[in-house]
Protein backbone atom coordinates (compact mmCIF):
# COMPACT_ATOMS: atom_id res chain seq x y z
CA UNK A 1 0.00 0.00 0.00
CA UNK A 2 1.35 3.41 -0.96
CA UNK A 3 1.61 6.15 1.65
CA UNK A 4 -0.63 9.14 1.36
CA UNK A 5 1.46 12.05 0.04
CA UNK A 6 -0.75 14.49 1.96
CA UNK A 7 0.93 13.35 5.18
CA UNK A 8 4.17 15.05 4.14
CA UNK A 9 2.50 18.44 4.62
CA UNK A 10 2.77 17.67 8.33
CA UNK A 11 6.45 18.51 8.08
CA UNK A 12 5.43 22.17 7.75
CA UNK A 13 4.69 21.97 11.48
CA UNK A 14 8.43 22.22 12.08
CA UNK A 15 8.21 25.87 11.01
CA UNK A 16 6.46 26.49 14.32
CA UNK A 17 9.77 25.86 16.06
CA UNK A 18 11.15 29.02 14.48
CA UNK A 19 8.71 30.94 16.66
CA UNK A 20 10.64 29.78 19.71
CA UNK A 21 13.90 31.17 18.39
CA UNK A 22 12.61 34.40 16.89
CA UNK A 23 10.10 35.27 19.60
CA UNK A 24 7.34 35.65 17.00
CA UNK A 25 4.22 33.93 18.41
CA UNK A 26 2.50 34.14 15.01
CA UNK A 27 4.64 31.26 13.80
CA UNK A 28 3.13 28.91 16.38
CA UNK A 29 0.16 28.46 14.06
CA UNK A 30 2.33 26.19 11.92
CA UNK A 31 2.10 23.57 14.66
CA UNK A 32 -1.40 22.87 13.30
CA UNK A 33 0.16 21.15 10.30
CA UNK A 34 1.19 18.27 12.57
CA UNK A 35 -2.46 17.17 12.44
CA UNK A 36 -1.93 16.12 8.82
CA UNK A 37 0.15 13.17 10.02
CA UNK A 38 -3.18 11.59 10.97
CA UNK A 39 -4.28 11.05 7.35
CA UNK A 40 -4.07 7.30 6.80
CA UNK A 41 -6.32 6.80 3.81
CA UNK A 42 -4.99 4.61 1.05
CA UNK A 43 -4.12 6.20 -2.26
CA UNK A 44 -6.61 5.60 -5.07
CA UNK A 45 -8.48 7.47 -7.80
CA UNK A 46 -11.18 8.68 -5.39
CA UNK A 47 -8.53 10.26 -3.16
CA UNK A 48 -7.06 12.19 -6.08
CA UNK A 49 -10.53 13.31 -7.16
CA UNK A 50 -11.42 14.49 -3.66
CA UNK A 51 -8.08 16.30 -3.31
CA UNK A 52 -8.69 18.08 -6.59
CA UNK A 53 -12.21 19.14 -5.62
CA UNK A 54 -11.07 20.40 -2.22
CA UNK A 55 -8.08 22.21 -3.73
CA UNK A 56 -10.34 23.94 -6.25
CA UNK A 57 -12.56 25.26 -3.46
CA UNK A 58 -9.50 26.47 -1.54
CA UNK A 59 -8.22 28.19 -4.68
CA UNK A 60 -11.54 30.03 -5.12
CA UNK A 61 -11.48 31.16 -1.46
CA UNK A 62 -7.87 32.32 -1.84
CA UNK A 63 -8.55 34.22 -5.06
CA UNK A 64 -11.65 35.93 -3.70
CA UNK A 65 -9.86 36.77 -0.43
CA UNK A 66 -6.87 38.27 -2.20
CA UNK A 67 -9.06 40.37 -4.45
CA UNK A 68 -11.12 41.67 -1.53
CA UNK A 69 -7.96 42.26 0.49
CA UNK A 70 -6.26 44.28 -2.22
CA UNK A 71 -9.37 46.36 -2.79
CA UNK A 72 -9.70 47.03 0.95
CA UNK A 73 -6.03 48.06 1.18
CA UNK A 74 -6.67 50.64 -1.53
CA UNK A 75 -8.92 52.57 0.87
CA UNK A 76 -6.34 52.67 3.70
CA UNK A 77 -3.69 55.36 3.83
CA UNK A 78 -0.13 54.09 3.33
CA UNK A 79 1.93 53.63 6.48
CA UNK A 80 2.08 51.40 9.50
CA UNK A 81 -1.66 50.85 9.58
CA UNK A 82 -1.72 49.55 6.01
CA UNK A 83 1.18 47.21 6.72
CA UNK A 84 -0.56 45.84 9.82
CA UNK A 85 -3.83 45.35 7.95
CA UNK A 86 -1.99 43.63 5.09
CA UNK A 87 -0.28 41.24 7.53
CA UNK A 88 -3.58 40.41 9.23
CA UNK A 89 -5.31 39.90 5.88
CA UNK A 90 -2.54 37.58 4.74
CA UNK A 91 -2.97 35.45 7.86
CA UNK A 92 -6.76 35.39 7.61
CA UNK A 93 -6.70 34.44 3.92
CA UNK A 94 -4.16 31.68 4.56
CA UNK A 95 -6.22 30.28 7.44
CA UNK A 96 -9.45 30.45 5.42
CA UNK A 97 -7.82 28.73 2.46
CA UNK A 98 -6.36 25.96 4.59
CA UNK A 99 -9.56 25.39 6.56
CA UNK A 100 -11.59 25.33 3.36
CA UNK A 101 -9.31 22.68 1.92
CA UNK A 102 -9.27 20.47 5.02
CA UNK A 103 -12.99 20.70 5.75
CA UNK A 104 -13.94 20.13 2.09
CA UNK A 105 -11.58 17.18 1.84
CA UNK A 106 -13.00 15.59 4.99
CA UNK A 107 -16.55 16.17 3.76
CA UNK A 108 -15.84 14.51 0.42
CA UNK A 109 -14.10 11.56 2.06
CA UNK A 110 -16.95 10.94 4.48
CA UNK A 111 -19.56 11.39 1.77
CA UNK A 112 -17.85 8.65 -0.26
CA UNK A 113 -18.02 6.15 2.61
CA UNK A 114 -21.83 5.96 2.57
Amino acid sequence: MKRNPLRFLGLLGLLGLTGLFTGNPGLFGFFGFFALFGFNEKVDEMLHRNLGRAAFKAFIVSSAGLILGMVSLYFIEPGETAALVAAILFGVIFAAQFLTFVLSYRYYERKGEH
